[in-house]
């Protein structure tokens, strides 16, 4: 008579009375599910069978949502003779007790049939042997990719894996991650462990990220030491900042294709931290940004580096930026500059001014620029930029380059 109903001792009491008596505890409660459900906890097939011979479609589903809870060796073995409405209600609370003694069972069991794996049974999993868990993902690989046939509560796996160690049993996952063989899963064990070392050892964790060979992984381990500085202590941050771009020079471009076993689907993603690291390095102090990627330029993916700081700043502050720029005496720099003030510039329906700047860049880059301006400039004026061209006093070869060039971007 309680209102609401206390639905935990509803349960204790029909599970104690289904045991003694099922039938005395459906009569006693006409109308409840309760009884239906406690009946299939303790003989699943009699459970089953009244509530078919009743007619009821609701005790069907309360007796199939006990078998799933409670019975899932029975559920198993009985899978190919149960009508699809009992599987349906059965499938809602799946795994609900871990899998029972047989995590593994289990989870092979629901990704057989195609139901999410609830976190808990993979956790019950881990907990009971951690490398039978490594395995069990190593042998679905899709599984790590996020591209799955079925869906964990926990989100991804590996992840999961690493933190459920970390909270659990650190020390099997320090000796995991020592000897599981080089790949993604490995690096997510690696990146558990930077993880426990950043809340509890930050000095560690820095010695951590410098010793980091893999330079994705050395990149995502500087960005997030980076990110908790930044505001606090800027001169760290971009320390930090300049290691990560030593480490992992692409960072800014790096991606990942997969390749499956059985096809050739993939996808890519960018280092994880690192987009955002650079935001607030940006905001914090855009030109000292800029000038400590200034530094990059001419090494492996440098200006790609550079730009990005540089186009954030001009988006920011342009006159600021344009008289940085004017500036520079090191060639490479400022012709890397100048391509993002032109680039505005054009934006801004600047274009006889944009000429001017790309007319400074590198001479062997000028001819596809002036292509792509002028046939910006076209759809908005084209007698200005008829004019322009034709009145300029770029040599005849590189006129008929730029018109190629333009006949592109049409």
């Amino acid at each position: 008579q309680r209102t609401p109903v206390d639905e935990d001792a509803y349960r204790l009491i029909f599970l104690a009375w289904a045991l003694r008596d099922p039938r005395a505890a459906i009569a006693a409660a006409p109308g409840v599910s309760y009884p239906w459900w406690a009946w299939a906890a303790h003989d699943p097939a009699a459970a089953l069978a009244a509530a078919a011979e009743s007619g009821a479609p609701e005790r069907v589903a309360a007796v199939a949502r006990g078998i799933g809870e409670f019975h899932m060796d029975w559920l198993r073995d009985h899978y190919d003779e149960l009508s699809p409405e009992v599987l349906n209600s059965a499938q809602t609370t799946l795994g609900k007790w871990n899998g029972g003694r047989n995590p593994m069972e289990a989870m092979d069991f629901m990704r057989k049939i195609g139901t999410a794996i609830p976190a808990e049974t993979f956790k019950a999993l881990i907990l009971q042997d951690p490398w039978a868990a490594f395995d069990w993902i190593g042998k679905h690989p899709s599984e790590q990719y996020g591209r799955r046939s079925l869906s964990y509560e926990a989100g991804d796996p590996g992840e999961f894996l690493g933190k459920t160690l970390v909270a659990e049993r650190p020390e099997d996952l320090e000796r995991l991650a020592t000897l599981a063989p080089s790949g993604m899963l490995k690096l997510k064990l690696e990146s558990a462990i930077f993880a426990n070392l950043l809340a509890t050892d930050p000095d560690a964790a820095l010695a951590s990220a410098k010793s980091t060979k893999f330079p994705v992984a050395a990149a995502e381990r500087f960005a997030t030491l980076g990110l908790g500085t930044v505001k606090s202590d800027p001169d760290r941050a971009f320390d930090l900042a300049a290691q990560l771009f030593t480490a992992c020079p692409e960072a800014l471009q790096n991606m990942t294709r997969v390749t499956y076993p059985h096809g050739g689907e993939g996808h890519d993603e960018s280092i994880v931290g690192v987009g955002e690291f650079v935001n607030e390095l940006a905001a914090q102090d855009p030109q000292r940004a800029v000038e400590m990627a200034a530094g990059l330029v001419g090494s492996a993916a440098g200006s790609t580096t550079f730009r990005t700081f540089a186009d954030k700043w001009a988006g920011r502050d342009f006159p600021a930026y344009v008289d940085w720029v004017n500036r520079q005496t090191d060639a490479t720099v400022r012709y890397n500059g100048a391509d993002i003030v032109a680039n505005r510039l054009q934006a801004q329906g600047n274009y006889a001014e944009s000429a001017e700047w790309i007319g400074s860049m590198k001479p062997e880059s000028q001819n596809n620029r002036f292509g792509v301006l002028l046939a910006s400039w076209e759809r908005a004026d084209p007698a200005a930029a008829a004019a322009w061209l034709d009145q300029s006093e770029l040599p005849a070869d590189s006129k008929v380059a730029i018109e190629k060039h333009r006949a592109r971007y049409r």
